[in-house]
């Protein structure tokens, strides 16, 4: 579709007059009210592009495509079956507690979602509801989605720019284009055209929908609206981008699939064994498939689902309290993988706030510290008489000014202005410079405001005896030849070659540590003698150089030397330029080579992938494209990527991204939508606190996933040996097998009794070590192989425990501890002490590698969750309405005890590997960590 008549012209290459050929339109009259209306339905309105948002249904069907949740669904039918065989008595509870948690996790996975898909909308709520056009010679506001190519734009100071417009005219104008090029300064804009391949940061000829006018006039001839424009480019690109899974949604779904295979494998195997023990009768296929519902049971962790969800949300309070606020659950665990942050400049590793870092007078360098517009802050370091000189710098370059300093209603100081502007009004502050009571004594009779051409702006004020003052300050290239005296301790001197050169030397430097340089002079005039300021711009007094940049927030270095020293390698893409970017680089300490958008344009993917893996860490003047190119290339190359951003721009790479994240303070609504975790204080130092929560959270995931896992591996043996040993173990009775546990009692102590200790495991305190371990590898199963050793001893000793235990006190068989007649008291044991098992196995999940004896009181919760789960299971078994339910019956106090002490070998057992395999030797070669 056609959305201009502009089409793909260049219209920032192209002379003004030019361009509103093109458009057909007049920048002094702009369009009639009728042609504006045939190009509204031939062009269609000024609206962003989004796609169909998913029905609500579609939304929630999507909770039930997960492989575990399919089996517990599985698993509820089983139990179903199970209960109508059985002869449909009272209420499947089995059933109902099953399809309880599915729903649960439905609902919340449902919500989260539909929340997400909003984010279109925000990026169609930064278009301001009205814009000022020229039409038929008249100025009228009209809807912004009524702007059509070829109207001409009306701009002032504050105003939003609504489309991408070519500028006709301009008055010192400046436009804030952060949100969508990321650059931090202003940018000065002019008619001028620029070259064909200037990229999108350098367009001066351009203004661009959503941005915002911070100073000057201008009009500008509308050239694209709706997708054409480069926000709408974005808003495609957003479309485009997929979710991606979690690593723990990728392991949990292998998981899934894992056990859907072990549990057909085993279902069948102890079938079969079954009927070749007990014979293929009618009685004895019902007994079996009766005992296969309960193996499946057995099998699936019911629990995980609600653990994982319940363990996540905790971990997103914690975070909260450390200002990382998390939109998805799911994204908590991501961050405990991340090995690349990919963060954005200005804002984040910097402070988001135009300061002045140094001047140069003849008396010497001056050294400003500090952040912020407060009058009071900051420390100003220097010789004396260079603080004198600087002083005077401030009070002329505070009259040739328009912005100031005040307080918002937080209390804290704020930019009214350009933020260069007010840096140098509270480097006046911060000297005792009143600027308010000298620009009140000396009053502003005429100014010449800055431009690109004149590259400095110029006012007179009035000053004592009834003469006047000139003021200029700009660029150091431009105001050192106008000058021809120089204002020292000594009062003024003339100002030599060499030291006009000296000047401009130490311009140069300050350029290449990212400053802004700034020369400020002044003369003395008579205010009849300046028709033209022009003509007065001459024979100046040079005062000095000021150096302005965005500083290094104070605690961003010691974080990225956290994030290197956790291998976790961090990368600046930015919008500003080359240089900038590089000296804040090596403030911060990320070292490595450094990539522009143009030369990422000029190479393939695997070019880009290829400059990474060579130690490419800086990238500069990068568009919405080449980030999304960057984070593909990193992701392609086996990273978990965190992204930073703030913008409209960086809205396609928060999407894409393993974990988008975007600032609170300063992001806009879209790249708060696009994002998983949002930082409530714009600091890179809260993405690494986070990491670190984040390792510390998928490190305890997986203890309690190992957890649940071990005591399903302990269920399944014991049922398993039982249906082999049948018969040595006396469980055939008249011809039929007897089950070793019943499917409420397997379920009872998924859910039951095991989920609150797994919960407690899901917020183990952090390890100190958290930090100092590389990231894990993002293609390493959530089940590493550390965790499937642990699964298999702790499930050995669990399920042999279990069924000697039944044997000993069931009559008949192999070893007698306590006979008891029937099958309900050594059931009841057998459950009991399996319970007992994985209570004493929760206390070795607490570590896997050092020994837990000497830290069982460092976790409350799971002290506070043991003994609710032993008291529920005393409860299971004495209270009389709980017995006929469960199948119990009560026990003696001497074989509580027994129970209790058997079920105490897991502990012992796990204590003596872990010290085997910390002494090395054939444990670790064997059954080593990875």
């Amino acid at each position: 579709m056609v959305t201009s008549p502009a089409g793909d012209n260049n219209t920032h290459s192209l002379p003004a007059d030019e361009v509103a050929s093109i458009l057909g339109s007049d920048p002094g009259k702009g369009l009639s009210r009728s042609e504006a209306g045939d190009r509204l339905d031939r062009y269609g309105r000024n609206i962003l592009p989004s796609a169909p948002p998913p029905h609500p249904f579609t939304l929630l069907a999507r909770q039930f495509t997960s492989l575990l949740v399919i089996i517990l669904l599985l698993a509820a039918a089983l139990n179903l079956i199970l209960w109508l065989l059985e002869g449909a008595r009272d209420i499947p509870y089995d059933t109902v507690v099953i399809m309880a948690i599915v729903v649960a996790n439905a609902a919340l996975g449902f919500f989260q979602e539909f929340r997400a898909e909003k984010s279109l909308e925000k990026l169609k709520a930064l278009t301001s509801p009205r814009a000022t056009v020229l039409r038929e010679s008249v100025r009228m506001e009209i809807e912004s989605s009524e702007l059509v190519p070829g109207d001409v734009l009306v701009l002032d100071s504050g105003d939003s720019v609504l489309a991408d417009a070519r500028l006709a005219s301009a008055s010192s104008l400046e436009v804030n284009e952060g949100t969508l090029t990321g650059e931090s300064a202003p940018v000065i804009k002019s008619s001028t055209p620029v070259e064909a391949e200037a990229p999108l940061a350098d367009r001066t000829s351009m203004v661009f929908a959503g941005t915002q006018v911070s100073a000057g006039k201008g009009l500008a001839l509308v050239c694209a609206t709706g997708a054409g424009t480069e926000v709408g480019k974005i808003a495609e690109l957003l479309i485009g981008v997929a979710p991606q899974e979690t690593p723990l949604q990728k392991g949990l779904e292998q998981l899934g699939k894992r056990l859907g295979v072990a549990i057909l494998l085993v279902a069948a195997v102890v079938s079969a064994s079954g009927l070749l023990v007990s014979g293929a009768t009618g009685e004895n296929i019902m007994d079996l498939l009766l005992f296969g519902v309960a193996l499946a049971v057995a099998a699936i962790p019911e629990g995980l689902p609600a653990v994982v969800t319940g363990s996540l949300a905790l971990g997103t309070q914690r975070m909260a309290k450390r200002k990382a606020i998390i939109r998805r659950l799911h994204a908590v665990e991501v961050l405990g993988s991340t090995s690349a942050i990919c963060s954005d400049k200005t804002g984040t590793l910097t402070a988001g706030e135009m300061m002045v870092r140094e001047a140069a007078v003849p008396s010497g360098k001056v050294s400003v510290a500090g952040t912020g517009y407060s009058p009071e802050g900051g420390e100003i370091s220097g010789r004396q008489a260079a603080i004198d000189e600087v002083s005077s710098l401030a009070a002329s370059a505070a009259l040739c000014n328009d912005a100031s300093i005040s307080r918002d209603e937080n209390g804290h100081w704020r930019p009214v202005g350009t933020p260069t502007e007010a840096a140098l009004v509270t480097l006046a502050a911060r000297l005792g410079v009143d600027y308010s009571f000298i620009r009140s004594q000396n009053r502003r009779i005429a100014e010449e405001p800055f431009s690109s051409e004149r590259k400095r702006m110029t006012v007179i004020t009035t000053a004592g005896g009834g003469g006047a003052m000139l003021h200029t300050k700009g660029a150091p290239e431009v105001i050192l030849p106008l000058c021809s005296r120089v204002a020292t301790a000594d009062g003024t001197m003339p100002l030599t070659g060499a030291q006009r050169q000296k000047f401009l030397d130490l311009a140069s430097q300050m350029s290449a540590q990212a400053l802004r340089s700034l020369a400020v002079a002044r003369r003395q005039v008579e205010p009849g003698d300046c028709g033209l300021i022009t003509a007065c711009e001459k024979d100046l007094v040079f005062l000095g150089l000021t150096g302005i940049a965005d500083p290094p927030r104070a605690e961003a270095a010691a974080s990225i030397s956290e994030c290197q020293n956790a291998g976790i390698q961090v990368f600046m893409i930015t919008g500003d330029h080359l240089a900038t970017a590089k000296a804040i680089a090596a403030d911060l300490g990320i070292s490595g080579e450094a990539l522009t958008g143009s030369q990422i344009e000029g190479i393939s993917d695997e070019d880009l992938a290829g400059h990474i893996k060579r130690n490419t860490r800086i990238f500069a003047r990068i568009s919405p494209g080449h980030k999304v190119r960057i984070v593909t290339a990193l992701q392609e190359s086996g990273h978990t990527v965190a992204v930073t951003g703030d913008g409209v721009n960086d809205a396609p790479a928060l999407k894409k991204a393993d974990i988008g994240v975007a600032m609170g303070q300063t992001g806009t609504d879209v790249a708060r939508e696009a994002a998983d975790m949002v930082l409530a204080d714009d600091n890179f130092a809260t993405i690494v606190a986070a990491v670190e929560e984040g390792r510390v959270i998928f490190t305890n995931i997986r203890k309690f996933l190992g957890f649940l896992l071990s005591a399903n591996a302990g269920l399944v043996l014991a049922l398993f040996l039982g249906v082999i040993f049948a018969q040595q173990l006396g469980l055939i009775s008249e011809g039929r097998l007897l089950l070793p546990l019943l499917a409420v009692q397997i379920l009872w102590i998924n859910l039951v009794t095991n989920g609150p200790p797994a919960l407690a495991l899901g917020v183990e305190p952090k390890h100190p070590e958290a930090m100092r371990l590389p990231p894990r590898p993002r293609e390493e199963s959530v089940v590493n192989r550390e965790i499937l050793w642990y699964i298999m001893l702790v499930g050995i000793v669990a399920g042999l425990g279990g069924i000697i235990i039944l044997n000993g006190y069931f009559p008949g068989g192999l070893i007698t501890i306590r006979e008891h007649a029937g099958i309900e008291y050594p059931r009841t044991m057998a459950f009991v002490t399996l319970t007992m098992f994985m209570l004493f196995a929760s206390l070795n999940f607490r570590d896997l590698r050092n020994s837990v004896l000497n830290k069982l009181l460092g976790n409350p919760w799971l002290l506070a969750a043991l003994a609710l789960s032993s008291a529920m299971m005393v409860a299971v078994v004495h209270v009389p309405a709980l017995q006929p339910a469960f199948q119990t019956a009560p026990l003696q106090f001497f074989d509580w005890l027994i129970a209790v002490a058997v079920a105490s070998t897991v502990l012992w057992a796990v204590e003596i590997y872990k010290l085997l395999r910390k002494s090395g030797g054939w444990v670790d070669r064997i059954m080593p960590f990875r």
